[in-house]
């Protein structure tokens, strides 16, 4: 899956701690892997980095959840590392998915 991307670093990710929030000119949406009730995962290429690399979109319904609860989870996801947990990356409140 990674052949020809560059997969950031500890370093590159640590240095997104001010700027966690991404431009959403840098996420090409692919197709949508799942869908649940608060809202639908995408796969997608972050092109911050030479080659791209491919992620994991979450998107909330509207109406799901609040701005404070959505912002509440993403403070927490920031903090947590583990090997069986997928690693938040950054966020934006305005990318829309069509």
């Amino acid at each position: 899956m990674f052949q020809n991307a560059i997969i950031p670093s500890a370093s590159d990710i640590s240095n997104l701690s001010d700027q966690w929030e991404l431009d959403r000119t840098e996420i090409q949406i692919k197709e949508r892997l799942g869908s649940g009730q608060y809202g639908d995962v995408y796969r997608a290429v972050w092109t911050r980095f030479p080659g791209g690399v491919t992620v994991a979109v979450k998107t909330l319904r509207e109406g799901t959840c609040s701005m404070d609860e959505f912002m509440q989870e993403a403070q927490i996801m920031k903090t947590l590392r583990h090997d069986n947990l997928v690693q938040l990356l950054g966020m934006s409140a305005s990318v829309v998915v069509e």
